[in-house]
């Protein structure tokens, strides 16, 4: 992504992240969902940066991919695949791990 967009992305995402804290964090909501039925649309790059955004304004956050299909979390934040949420459902994986 060229440095432009990436800053437009970035204030996008920060935009998204004070209408949250101010609509419906503000009124207690402890969870948020970002999805799509179709795939490509941007789901994966937007949770990541909705949950970096919230963290580093203070939130306490937790990220779960629940792409079943074509999970990708793990690259943006620069890590190695592991055991998926079906893993884990199917008892396959221990989360404490």
């Amino acid at each position: 992504m060229n440095p432009t967009r990436r800053v437009l992305a970035g204030e996008a995402i920060d935009r998204v992240r004070s209408y949250l804290t101010q609509t419906w964090i503000a009124r207690g909501a402890t969870k948020v969902a970002i999805t799509s039925p179709v795939a490509e649309e941007g789901n994966t790059y937007t949770a990541f940066g909705v949950a970096s955004s919230l963290a580093a304004a203070g939130h306490r956050t937790l990220l779960i991919d629940f792409d079943l299909r074509s999970p990708g979390l793990h690259l943006l934040a620069g890590k190695a695949s592991g055991p998926g949420v079906g893993e884990l459902f199917r008892g396959d994986t221990d989360p404490a791990k």
